[in-house]
């Protein structure tokens, strides 16, 4: 077995990398961009089944040489990020350095994805003081992966062959009815409904001989149409994200088989592309971009779309040249350098606030988790009105009710996009018998032609009321504007101009400018009720 540089390793990171940067960016219509963490996944089981058999071959696996070498590719970097973006927060915004106080803990010790299901954050770390770090729930799971690597190594190279499998088919039904079977909310993050993408890595690596002998021929061609088929899936993703992750990681470990032939990865020509640059960082650029979004949503949320996407680039290229200039100081200079920045670092921490949210977000968590139950509690019809939305109407739902007095269905989740509704309304109880569908969404990203396509298609037969949004995202008047345009397109489609009605009113709203405070709640049911009434 030979080990060495693959050209075409580097460009499935690239390629995977360059995906999440583009969903990262909510202006831009890549919802399946978020795949690029399930190849990253794939990768990382392939590498580790293919570096450790090389190693066990040669009798010189061992778990401590495996943590180390896991642990000096991943923390420098990693320490290096918090460190800079724990200064940057301290100097621009200290309830964000606050917000970074109570995550650390998770961050450096590799449970983030345990931290944020438990404490619930992911909707709110989309807006105004979110998180800077919510993307490394990722790594989190990646550290839990390498954690039990050994072990589940060295069990499966000494059961026979046919047993190991076994195991590993087994680990991999589990794994996939987890994401299947729990709340997407709580199996985006999950370890367990993660764990499929890396057994189907190493399933590739241990079985490269016999997939060979399947793609027998023509190998150039087969890895150019299965990359073609890993760009759709992964840009035009199944409506079930499992099924997508699923496909995903097949494709992406068909390929890594692939590629494992040097004379196949030659022919392919992957190296002109000069893709293996971008994905030689592209941990870097994980680490570094999602963060750096964040921090120009907080310091400028009104910059153009195209001039945001530059400025991340730039910051994020600056930042990663910035960490290899530190780590090829002299050694004496670098240690001086370090430790004045860790110790200004900590002096910020120590002194932030200790609440990870703000009184508002508090608040404002407390009426959405109140109000999500007695909408699961409510009647499966009232009235012939039915209300979707996301958590700007979910918050108003206790003032719909009372200005409709029963006369309508308020159906609101967090986090809930435009991209969920047609599969949301297939199927939907007594739907035939609303004869008013009032959507507010728009406010967790952008919404594509086809989505709203898809919708009005299954509610051709019903008055739809759209609602225009108020929030500080880049994607606001974009959504807006697409929402104005549909009265002319559809002649069963009004809309309520809530982005109008609200926009000179700050007082309407909690301190993320988009979720609705008490006299917020009471105008936005009041303009529904005027505007439905005429």
């Amino acid at each position: 077995m030979d080990k060495h540089y693959s050209a075409g390793i580097d460009f499935l990171r690239a390629f995977a990398v360059i995906g999440v940067i583009l969903y990262h960016l909510p202006q831009y219509s890549f919802q399946g961009g978020n795949q690029g963490v399930t190849i990253f996944f794939v990768i990382s089981g392939y590498l580790m089944a293919k570096n450790a058999s090389y190693a066990y071959q040669k009798n010189q696996f061992s778990w401590i040489g495996f943590y180390k070498k896991r642990i000096k590719r991943i923390y420098p970097f990693l320490l290096f990020s918090l460190l800079i973006f724990i200064l940057i927060a301290g100097s621009i915004q200290i309830r964000m350095l606050g917000n970074i106080k109570s995550e650390l803990p998770s961050l450096l010790f590799g449970y983030n994805n345990w931290w944020q299901i438990h404490e619930k954050v992911s909707y709110f770390d989309r807006f105004a003081n979110s998180s800077l770090f919510k993307h490394y729930w990722s790594l989190a799971v990646e550290l839990q992966f390498y954690l039990v690597f050994p072990l589940f190594f060295l069990t499966v190279m000494r059961l026979s062959r046919k047993r190991g499998y076994q195991l590993m088919y087994l680990l991999t039904i589990i794994s996939i009815l987890t994401s299947l079977l729990s709340p997407f909310s709580i199996a985006y993050y999950n370890t367990f409904a993660r764990l499929y993408p890396f057994i189907v890595g190493m399933f590739g690596f241990f079985n490269r001989k016999n997939i060979n002998d399947v793609i027998s021929s023509k190998k150039v061609t087969k890895f150019w149409l299965i990359m073609s088929c890993l760009t759709l899936a992964v840009f035009i993703p199944l409506p079930s994200f499992t099924g997508s992750s699923l496909l995903v990681s097949v494709l992406t470990m068909l390929l890594l088989v692939l590629i494992n032939d040097k004379e196949v990865e030659k022919r392919t020509k992957i190296a002109k592309f000069r893709l293996q640059y971008i994905g030689k960082i592209s941990y870097e650029l994980y680490l570094v971009h999602y963060s750096v979004f964040i921090l120009l949503v907080n310091i400028a949320p009104k910059m153009d779309p195209l001039i945001e996407l530059v400025v991340v680039l730039i910051m994020t290229v600056l930042m990663i040249a910035g960490f290899h200039s530190f780590m090829h100081l002299k050694r004496k200079a670098g240690r001086y350098l370090g430790a004045g920045l860790v110790a200004v670092a900590i002096g910020m921490i120590i002194f932030a606030p200790t609440n990870r949210l703000t009184a508002d977000q508090n608040e404002l968590k407390q009426e959405l988790s109140s109000n999500l139950k007695k909408i699961e509690n409510q009647p499966n019809q009232k009235g012939n009105i039915l209300f979707l939305g996301d958590s700007v109407m979910l918050g108003a739902y206790q003032e719909l009710e009372d200005t409709f007095s029963g006369q309508a269905t308020v159906d609101a989740k967090e986090s809930r996009q435009i991209s969920s509704l047609a599969t949301i309304l297939q199927g939907y109880p007594n739907l035939a018998d609303y004869s008013t569908v009032v959507i507010g969404l728009g406010t967790n990203g952008i919404i594509s032609d086809e989505s709203i396509d898809e919708i009005l298609t299954q509610l051709k037969d019903k008055q739809i009321y759209w609602i225009t949004i108020k929030c500080p995202e880049g994607w606001q008047e974009s959504v807006n504007q697409k929402l104005a345009e549909l009265p002319s397109r559809y002649k069963n489609v009004h809309i309520i101009d809530w982005f109008s009605h609200s926009k000179d009113h700050p007082e309407y709203f909690y301190d993320d400018e988009t979720h609705l405070n008490g006299e917020g709640r009471s105008v936005y049911a009041q303009l529904m009720k005027s505007v439905l009434s005429k």
